[in-house]
């Protein structure tokens, strides 16, 4: 009997391959803006304290890697204006609804739920948009970016 070779998260048996059990296809994709200071503080501290199991990929659509193919064609222009979330049936969660879909994927399931209660959605709602459109000024990051990559 010729037990299963491991490496680096590949299990091969003969000559069929398949990903280890750890090792997920798909994941929940945040699009992030790594240049704003409190989208960064939030990501990295869910990053260093819910994502241990790694179910969320957290992508910084500032680098110069991000391509919109890898990304259902969401673009560095719409990612900028709002969150973007692609769960793992790649569906795509916009806004607050994105918020919600990056709890549930760290392990922060009641949060999201919460957020969702008929008398808390609408606050929270209204609460990432009016972030969402303020969030240069209230970083203290200059509001006349031009908002494009290099």
């Amino acid at each position: 009997m010729r037990l299963p070779a491991l490496y680096k998260g590949v299990c091969t048996v003969g000559n069929v391959r398949s990903f280890h059990l750890s090792q997920r296809i798909n994941k929940t994709k945040v699009l992030y803006d790594g240049d704003c200071p409190l989208c960064r503080v939030e990501i990295n501290f869910l990053k260093l304290f819910f994502n241990k199991e790694r179910k969320v990929k957290f992508v910084d659509i500032t680098k110069n890697t991000f391509k919109a193919e890898d990304h259902l064609g969401i673009t560095y222009e719409e990612a900028m204006g709002n969150m973007h979330v692609i769960g793992e049936d790649d569906k795509v969660y916009k806004k607050m609804d994105g918020i919600r879909e990056m709890y549930r994927g760290v392990g922060l399931k009641p949060v999201a739920t919460f957020t969702e209660l008929p008398v808390v959605r609408p606050l929270a709602d209204k609460m990432y948009d009016y972030f969402a459109a303020n969030r240069f000024r209230l970083a203290g990051r200059d509001e006349s970016c031009n908002c494009k990559k290099d």
